[in-house]
């Protein structure tokens, strides 16, 4: 999964695959410590909660922070979420991507997945292939 700004907005895209059909959801932590995701390690979700204020009426934070996994067991995410503000390359980076399933109730491990986010060699992505 890709971070990339789009003005004080955050642009996220990737490919997540092999998950079962249904709900995610997703968050930025506000630390990148993964080791205690149940007993609060990671902290309170990383969001501008000026941006959460300012939606319009009729549009939730789920509308931004969830996606739904059909048959295929693969999404693709590529969204602007004005949830996340970026205020230069320390906004985001050390923070930690979380991946779960709301469905499973907190204490019986609904995290699929995490990774902590850092910087991509702006002269390798993963479209451009090998750096010559």
């Amino acid at each position: 999964v890709m971070f990339r700004p789009n003005g004080t907005a955050v642009e996220i895209s990737g490919t997540v695959e092999g998950l079962r059909p249904g709900e995610y959801r997703f968050e930025v932590s506000e630390f990148g410590d993964p080791r205690g995701f149940e007993n609060g390690s990671l902290g309170n979700a990383f969001l501008s909660f000026q941006a959460v204020a300012d939606l319009p009426e009729g549009l939730s934070i789920d509308k931004f922070m969830s996606f739904d996994v059909d048959a295929s067991r693969t999404v693709r995410l590529q969204q602007v979420n004005p949830l996340l503000k970026y205020y230069g390359a320390e906004t985001l980076i050390g923070r930690a991507f979380i991946l779960y399933d709301p469905s499973i109730a907190r204490s019986d491990g609904r995290l699929v997945a995490y990774g902590i986010i850092g910087r991509a060699n702006p002269r390798r992505t993963p479209s451009s292939g090998p750096v010559s």
